[in-house]
């Protein structure tokens, strides 16, 4: 629950909607490696997309669509050890585990 709710305050986009931000969460923290691997794919960015890396995610905001994005197709070659939830699933997630 504290490192879901770390991920979540890391979250660095503000989307209208939750569904359009990707959360990458990998198992520790974001290596060097990692991390230049998931910064690199910004370059295929279109306006208004981007990515961001914090201490144990990878951030993808895909405003268009997720299936005709170069930064999506991207991002699953660069970062294959993160697994990715929208953000609307990780607050549930959050909200969920805070009832427990």
């Amino acid at each position: 629950g504290a490192a879901l709710a770390q991920v979540l305050a890391e979250e660095p986009y503000d989307p209208p909607v939750a569904k359009h931000v990707n959360v990458g969460l990998v198992q520790g923290t974001i290596t060097a490696q990692l991390r230049a691997r998931a910064e690199a794919i910004e370059a295929k960015a279109v306006a208004g997309e981007g990515v961001s890396v914090g201490e144990r995610a990878i951030y993808l905001h895909v405003p268009h669509s997720i299936h005709g994005s170069k930064l999506a197709a991207a991002y699953g070659r660069a970062a294959p050890e993160a697994t990715a939830r929208n953000l609307a699933t990780m607050r549930t997630m959050a909200q969920l585990l805070a009832e427990l």
